[in-house]
């Protein structure tokens, strides 16, 4: 992973939920919740592979 910037390139999401931390944070690492939560339906997410770590 480079640490460069590609601006043309680079994706940046930010949103403010008004959520519990735990909860905002379950629906980004449980790939079932993330699946549902990251596009409307019915458009359909799929996670093969997850990765947590920084720059996983």
């Amino acid at each position: 992973m480079t640490a460069s910037a590609h601006p043309e390139l680079d994706l940046s999401v930010s949103r403010i939920i008004r959520a519990p931390r735990a909860a905002v944070w379950n629906a980004w690492a449980d790939p079932a919740s993330f699946e549902q939560w990251w596009v409307p339906a019915p458009t359909i997410c799929r996670v093969r592979e997850m990765d947590l770590r920084p720059g996983g």
